[in-house]
């Protein structure tokens, strides 16, 4: 039987790959935040964070970390994304940002927080611009900076299609590790050999280092998948032909309203249309391996 190698976007791969191996994650931090503040070693804490009151929300992230100097760092990967996201991860980071101090702790304790966000869908309307850093700044002077919390989110697939990968870039690598692990597989052995952690990563892809119960989550994570895209497809196409009836343009416009982004556009042509991948992939300018990606869930 030939074995599979999983996907590190899904909840279990990426806790992991980046919740459990130390120097990956690191490497991962580094390659994000600025480069004159660089994490050398960090711990990793319990995703959940406890409640103070009975009717405090429970928060929940992916992977949450702390260095040498006490700084937080809450790291997590979306694929599905819902209203009010941005809202979402600021509510978390000023949890973390808050629940720091004790009964009587001086706030000069206080240290800064990071949210680190990879997205796989578009959440900005820049067209241009994949990685997007929010910061608290005097807004009459950029200098003066507020170092409380930081909130830095990374576009996968807005990275796919306008960037040109460069394998010496740390984030490049990472990103198109997360987006096409399989690229890995294929890098020629001194290159594998210059990447230890990215080479450690797609190790742990093989679905044989995984214990049953993990393999059962990780086929529970895509029958979801699936799931949310059988349902949008066909919210787009219930809406496609209601529109249709008022005219081609308020067809589309009537589809786009009921949830036809990009992802679900292409999901669309998969499913009815007979073109080929490489056709589909032209059509939208995007890279061929993503559509395969999204082939493969259907």
């Amino acid at each position: 039987m030939k074995r599979r190698w999983l996907g590190p976007m899904s909840d279990l791969l990426f806790k992991r790959i980046f919740g459990e191996e130390k120097d990956i994650m690191i490497e991962l931090i580094n390659s994000v935040i600025h480069p004159d503040n660089k994490v050398v070693d960090l711990e990793f804490l319990q995703p959940e964070l406890i409640p103070q009151f009975q009717h405090d929300k429970l928060t929940i992230v992916d992977v949450r970390c702390r260095d040498k100097s006490n700084r937080t760092f809450l790291v997590e990967m979306q694929i599905l994304l819902n209203k009010g996201f941005h809202e979402r991860v600021f509510y978390n980071a000023t949890k973390v940002y808050g629940k720091q101090l004790e009964i009587g702790e001086s706030v000069s304790l206080l240290k800064p927080v990071y949210a680190i966000c990879f997205v796989f869908e578009s959440i900005e309307p820049d067209e241009q611009e994949w990685l997007h850093r929010y910061e608290m700044k005097r807004n009459v002077e950029s200098s003066r900076e507020f170092n409380a919390i930081t909130m830095i989110f990374v576009e996968i697939a807005k990275f796919q299609k306008i960037i040109k990968f460069d394998l010496e870039n740390p984030l490049h690598r990472w990103i198109r590790f997360l987006a096409e692990p399989d690229y890995v597989k294929h890098l020629p052995m001194e290159k594998k050999h210059d990447y230890p952690n990215l080479k450690k990563a797609s190790v742990i892809l093989d679905e044989a280092t995984l214990t049953a119960p993990q393999q059962y989550g990780y086929d529970l994570y895509l029958d979801n998948i699936r799931t949310w895209n059988a349902t949008m497809v066909e919210s787009f196409d219930e809406g496609f032909e209601e529109g249709m009836e008022k005219g081609v343009e308020k067809g589309i416009e009537k589809g786009i309203e009921k949830g036809a982004d990009l992802t679900i556009a292409i999901l669309s042509q998969l499913r009815v249309s007979k073109k080929t991948i490489e056709q589909i992939a032209q059509e939208f300018n995007v890279k061929i391996e993503f559509v395969e990606t999204l082939n493969d869930l259907l």
